[in-house]
């Protein structure tokens, strides 16, 4: 184990309260407020120098290194 080289990371984790109950009664207005988030955070975690790193349905999966500056934005 003398080879592996540990990292502390910040990792932020979003998705929209009443999403599935959302895309029941209207998918249109769901899918875009999905976009409209995406559209908000993705420039905000890079300006954090952050790193996108996964889309699931609503959810956002985001990591940086930059601790202090990444949890300010959360």
């Amino acid at each position: 184990m003398p080879d592996q080289i540990r990292q502390l990371a910040a990792i932020m984790f979003t998705d929209i309260v009443g999403y599935t109950a959302m895309m029941g009664k209207d998918s249109a207005k769901a899918l875009e407020l999905v976009r409209i988030s995406k559209e908000i955070q993705k420039p905000l975690v890079e300006k954090h120098h952050g790193k996108w790193l996964r889309e699931m349905g609503d959810g956002i999966l985001a990591v940086s290194i930059f601790l202090n500056r990444f949890i300010m934005l959360s």
